[in-house]
């Protein structure tokens, strides 16, 4: 079907689009190809394999193939509630298996929306936007069990070109049915920094999550996000990662407040806390370097944020002390998943805001990765310019 770029307001809805191309064929045009600008797609279903019935020159059980399901090249269209899906169960003992599918949804179009979009078993990116703000909104995917080296050949589930300036996502939902075999080195979610990704979940149903090389990557930066059982999980992508040399504010992703010297002290041993962000206090301004988180002073001393217990404990409040390298001041962080974990010998704990607090000069501890909830344990690197010559990579 072909919505030719001559037609603006077009609606199309409510129909089965079924391919009838053999497998052999040299091209296999979109089942739904939209060049038109304007209107709205609905309660559409896309299907490629091998089912019984006779239709003109498709025969019972024809192996069939179509290179993409549907391709939006229009701008300004609205999609809803669609289901673009490469047989996995049929009426010709499995035979859709040896059918072909390439993408499942690409768009080129700008400011197209789609909510509702379930992808199952394509060959390829399930979903490959190229346009410009673009927004989805719901996305369920099954990966292709019945080819195990999807992830492994470059695919991934949903794909966002890395010229794009402009998308933004919320709920993206991607899953390996592991019980039918595993895969390996997937990568469920590639995407530019440019793009704002929320609530985004990978799951390896039967299986663990081990398939997952990456829940998310942006550029060269891949994280799995945080994981448990078969489930990992993002709750949003952050801005671009600062460069070597930049100075930052480290915030709270979940208040929004910012790691500051308690009352703008500069004195050893004084208190971390979090307060409203401000990229012209100098006392919010840090650096991470040999996994130390470091603030310049006004005076030329660098401090180290530091526990420096010998066992450190849950509930110890972090302080600034002379960076010496120790155990106490190292840190690593994820910049994709916003982790910073505290290094000590044999601990995992994290850098924690008591109690989950969104006030001002709320002291800032270590606790137990997670057992608080992750949002008190998140956090972003914003780039600024410091006029005290810091230089800053977190």
């Amino acid at each position: 079907m072909i919505v030719d770029n001559s037609a603006t307001d077009v609606r199309v809805a409510a129909i089965l689009i079924d391919a009838g191309l053999p497998v052999s064929a040299w091209q296999a045009p979109a089942l739904l190809h939209w060049k038109g600008s304007g209107g709205v797609l609905s309660d559409i279903f896309t299907r490629v394999g091998a089912f019984q019935y006779e239709r003109g020159s498709k025969t019972s059980c024809m192996l069939t193939k179509a290179d993409t399901h549907v391709q939006l090249d229009g701008d300004n269209l609205v999609v809803d509630n669609t289901w673009l899906w490469h047989a996995d169960h049929d009426d010709c003992y499995t035979q859709s298996d040896q059918c072909n599918s390439g993408y499942g949804l690409v768009v080129k179009g700008s400011d197209v929306s789609v909510s509702g979009l379930k992808v199952e078993h394509v060959f390829k990116d399930h979903v490959y936007w190229k346009g410009e703000s673009g927004k989805m909104i719901f996305l369920q995917e099954e990966l292709p069990y019945h080819y195990l080296s999807f992830g492994s050949d470059g695919n991934v589930g949903y794909r966002v070109d890395p010229a794009v300036q402009s998308h933004t996502a919320y709920a993206l939902g991607i899953y390996i049915v592991g019980v039918c075999g595993n895969m390996v080195d997937v990568t469920a979610i590639r995407a530019p920094y440019t793009a704002s990704l929320n609530n985004m979940v990978a799951w390896d149903n039967g299986a663990d999550v081990s398939a997952f090389a990456a829940l998310l990557c942006q550029g060269d930066q891949c994280t799995r996000g945080a994981c448990s059982g078969s489930f990992c999980r993002l709750a949003d992508s952050p801005q671009p990662m600062p460069e070597v040399g930049d100075t930052v504010l480290i915030s709270s992703r979940d208040n929004k407040k910012c790691l500051k010297l308690k009352d703008g002290d500069e004195a050893e041993g004084t208190q971390v806390e979090v307060s409203t962000c401000d990229a012209y206090n100098q006392k919010q301004h840090w650096q991470y370097i040999d996994n130390q988180i470091r603030h310049n002073t006004q005076d030329g001393r660098q401090l180290c944020i530091s526990d420096p217990a010998d066992h450190p404990l849950i509930g110890d409040t972090l302080k600034v002390h002379s960076c010496d390298g120790s155990p106490g001041q190292k840190w690593t962080y994820d910049h994709l998943l916003g982790s910073t974990a505290f290094g000590a010998p044999a601990t995992k704990y994290c850098m924690d805001v008591v109690d989950g607090s969104t006030a001002d000069n709320t002291p800032v501890q270590i606790w137990n990765c997670e057992e608080r909830g992750y949002k008190n344990q998140r956090w972003n690197a914003h780039k600024v310019h410091s006029t005290a010559g810091t230089s800053v990579m977190v």
